[in-house]
């Protein structure tokens, strides 16, 4: 959870607008960069899934600027492992 709030907050530019930290521990947050927000929630002790951590996961930001902040989060360094997995689809409400 440390490792991927630093690259959030501290690499993409994101701020923590709410967290949630029983005994101590980050377990929850809210981030926000302009006008798009993502959560990042931690496993639970023993609730782990089987296999690989990040199989089966995605992201998606919901916001006019997706493709902006796609373009500045490569200009920041994002390394992505697989462009492949990339898919990109446009929704006008």
């Amino acid at each position: 959870m440390a490792r991927a709030l630093a690259c959030y907050r501290d690499g993409l530019g994101f701020t923590v607008r709410h967290r949630w930290r029983p005994e101590g521990r980050l377990r929850w947050c809210w981030l926000d960069l302009d006008a798009a927000s993502i959560m990042l929630q931690a496993y639970l002790k023993g609730k782990r899934p089987n296999g690989a951590l990040g199989c089966g996961m995605s992201i998606c930001f919901i916001c006019h600027a997706a493709l902006a902040i796609y373009c500045d989060a490569l200009a920041k360094g994002l390394v992505l492992r697989s462009s492949a997995a990339l898919k990109s689809s446009t929704v006008t409400p």
